[in-house]
């Protein structure tokens, strides 16, 4: 039934052994991380900063859109102008997110009702909640988070 197979250990360089092993073992480190990050996370009440903006890849990048333009590094590539790095414009986060218009603009309202982003009413044209930015709050709750990952 079972084969016995005998392994001549004679040959195998102990040390490079070990170190393969030890490799093996800085591989898993971050999988491990990264998993009693997710765990943490999850259990966090819904109504958490930190959990209510990772619930969707589309709400992480709105909140990190957001965040780049209340610090005025959002890239030019996402502003409208090629100017204005200090606001959101909707149109680029439509372009950007996979969710529907109607799920985006949830996202959005969501996150202008919790107020951790700030609406901007532009001076001309549409005054609707076109532009937006990250509130203080927002701002610092990532920052706080950020620390603790370090």
């Amino acid at each position: 039934m079972f084969e016995l197979y005998l392994i001549d250990l004679k040959g195998i360089n102990m040390e490079n052994l070990n170190q393969i092993h030890k490799e093996e073992e800085k591989s898993r480190e971050p999988i491990i991380s990264n998993l009693e990050s997710a765990v943490e996370l999850c259990r966090l009440p819904l109504h958490n900063t930190k959990r209510w903006w990772n619930l969707s890849l589309d709400h992480q990048i709105i909140a990190l859109l957001a965040i780049a333009s209340k610090l005025n590094k959002l890239p030019l590539a996402y502003t409208m102008d090629n100017t204005s790095q200090n606001h959101v414009p909707m149109r680029v986060v439509h372009n950007i997110c996979s969710s529907s218009h109607t799920t985006i603009q949830k996202i959005v309202s969501d996150g202008i009702g919790r107020k951790e982003l700030v609406q901007i009413k532009p001076k001309s044209g549409d005054k609707r909640h076109s532009l937006f930015t990250a509130s203080e709050d927002l701002v610092q709750n990532f920052e706080l988070s950020a620390i603790s990952r370090a």
